[in-house]
């Protein structure tokens, strides 16, 4: 997934092709600073996946020599239960690197994420 965003992020051509896609997003890298990047990162995938697809597809004559061996944006993408569960665990997540919380807090932030689950 990440060298998928690279790569459309690096290659003008791919970069311009999606943003004229319609309901595409700027592709977004994570971090090791930012806990909600990986999510951010899945999410931006899964919304951009379809495009992806269908600029290999319409392009592929002109791509086929330069994309990358690995490069496969096929197969299964996150469903949106496991994406809820993603997101709710990067949220106990920054709560719990809050500074003023007390070990009280951080036991009601994670007893609200098993009963969530």
């Amino acid at each position: 997934m990440n060298e998928i965003h690279k790569y459309f992020l690096n290659h003008h051509k791919l970069n311009i092709w999606l943003t004229e896609c319609p309901d595409t997003v700027k592709p977004q890298l994570p971090t090791e600073t930012r806990w909600k990047s990986q999510l951010t990162c899945i999410d931006t995938f899964s919304k951009n996946r379809s495009s992806y697809m269908n600029i290999v597809h319409e392009h592929e004559d002109d791509l086929i020599s330069r994309l990358p061996g690995r490069f496969r944006i096929s197969g299964s993408i996150v469903m949106p239960e496991t994406f809820a569960q993603l997101r709710s665990i990067a949220d106990a997540l920054d709560k719990a690197q809050n500074d003023s919380h007390s070990v009280e807090d951080l036991c009601h932030i994670w007893l609200t994420l098993q009963q969530d689950q």
